[in-house]
């Protein structure tokens, strides 16, 4: 593991403010950057991991990065929805 980051929540829906001052319901985004190094088949290993998690895991972005065969630096951005802003932990 070269890096982990939480990142910040995102509201999906703009929404106007509800009835008599509550606050609208909304569906919150919340990443996770994760770099790491290995081989290809170890990754390939640790995504399927990944996928088979109960709960279900989003993947935004991925960047697979040769640096010295076998090795590769990985960058994946992983996020999951919630209607909470705050961080639900995974």
């Amino acid at each position: 593991l070269v890096k982990l980051e939480n990142l910040p929540p995102q509201a999906l829906l703009d929404l106007p403010p509800g009835a008599k001052g509550e606050a609208p319901r909304n569906v919150f985004r919340h990443g996770l950057q994760l770099v790491f190094e290995g081989s290809y088949l170890d990754t390939l290993k640790y995504l399927q991991e990944l996928e088979s998690l109960p709960r279900r895991l989003v993947w935004d972005e991925f960047i697979l990065e040769a640096i010295a065969p076998p090795r590769n630096r990985v960058s994946v951005v992983l996020h999951t929805l919630s209607l909470k802003e705050e961080w639900i932990g995974i």
